[in-house]
């Protein structure tokens, strides 16, 4: 007779790159780089609500973009060792968009700023 296994808990943790690689939005959702991973926990859920993967070398750096009418953040950026930036967008309460910006070395701090996501996204369309 075979035996049922039953996942009691998942753990994961930040990855070891400062403070920079934790975010909490207005809103009730805590970001932070895992590995490759961006972690998006609830922590009135308890609970992880969803994982973003597009970076291949550990995420050093994860920042919620502040919107300027105070209501919760829909887009996320996060950067790491692979010399990459990634654009997340929030729609419909998920995350599929997602837009990338290979840079010239890897990152470790973000600072949101409308010249960095504009040259991001021009960079990336030429």
């Amino acid at each position: 007779m075979a035996t049922s296994l039953e996942a009691c808990h998942v753990a994961c943790s930040a990855n070891r790159a400062g403070p920079g690689v934790i975010s909490w939005g207005r809103g009730t959702l805590l970001a932070f780089g895992s590995c490759r991973s961006v972690i998006l926990y609830d922590p009135q859920k308890r609970k992880v609500v969803g994982t973003l993967n597009g970076h291949t070398e550990r995420i050093n750096c994860v920042k919620w973009i502040r919107r300027k009418d105070g209501s919760y953040e829909t887009e996320l950026i996060s950067g790491g060792s692979d010399k990459t930036l990634i654009l997340w967008e929030i729609q419909n309460e998920k995350m599929p968009f997602m837009s990338m910006c290979l840079l010239m070395a890897s990152l470790c701090g973000v600072t949101p700023k409308d010249e960095l996501l504009s040259g991001c996204l021009k960079q990336q369309q030429t």
